[in-house]
């Protein structure tokens, strides 16, 4: 029993040794000059590309569009390694897309101020690792 209690403390300091590594090689989004503020929560894909390189071969989505409407419940569902979190990171802006556009209300979520999107947007991984802490205060 102590030595599965090992190997599971080890997995989750893996984990959380990936997730901080991952953080620490992300650039620096670009910041509008211009912030706005969405007119609804419908959120669309608008020819979406993204890759995780510069490498435009390499593309995890090309032209990608689809539409979630103000209101409604929408499941984002397919295989594993699919992109199903990748869409999900990219609408809370973890990375920008490559090409196209992500908007909330109309409004390209790079015009949307960062700070009102986290407010907007929130995103738990299937390999989530919280804190000692309450649950709103490990979403924020």
């Amino acid at each position: 029993k102590n030595f599965t209690n090992y190997v599971n403390h080890l997995k989750s300091i893996q984990y959380a040794l990936t997730e901080v590594n991952q953080i620490l090689i992300l650039e620096e989004l670009a910041l509008s000059s211009r912030f706005m503020e969405p007119q609804s929560y419908e959120i669309a894909f608008n020819n979406v590309g993204f890759s995780y390189t510069n490498d435009k071969d390499e593309r995890v989505f090309k032209n990608l569009s689809f539409t979630v409407p103000e209101n409604h419940f929408t499941a984002i569902v397919g295989e594993s390694g699919s992109g199903k979190s990748t869409i999900a990171k990219l609408i809370s802006r973890y990375w920008d897309v490559t090409t196209g556009e992500i908007t909330i209300g109309n409004v390209n979520i790079k015009n949307i101020e960062p700070k009102q999107l986290n407010e907007l947007v929130g995103y738990v991984g299937q390999d989530n690792f919280l804190l000692n802490l309450t649950f709103k205060e490990n979403i924020k």
